[in-house]
């Protein structure tokens, strides 16, 4: 079962609208990608589960097309960023 969920914070839009000050501000509770991946190590696979399942969350459907290419994308800058630690500590031993 997939675990990804539309994020609470900016309702699915990525982004936080504001009476004063700036106009809009990229969501920091989902980092601008309108989802939330309970563990960022499973961020893929859960991705791949949401998209790929029978009975997809229709919170999920609600985010469009967009949404699917703004989760895909976080879920790779996730993979990104272990990567860049492992790369970190593989040469730190090496």
């Amino acid at each position: 079962m997939a675990r990804i969920v539309r994020c609470e914070e900016c309702r699915g839009t990525g982004a936080i609208a504001f009476e004063k000050g700036p106009a809009v501000e990229r969501c920091t509770a989902c980092r601008g990608i309108g989802v939330r991946f309970p563990d960022p190590a499973t961020a893929a696979q859960d991705l791949r589960d949401a998209l790929s399942t029978t009975s997809v969350d229709p919170e999920l459907l609600e985010l469009g097309a967009d949404g699917a290419i703004r989760a895909l994308a976080g879920a790779l800058a996730l993979l990104e960023e272990r990567l860049g630690r492992v790369e970190v500590e593989l040469r730190r031993r090496g």
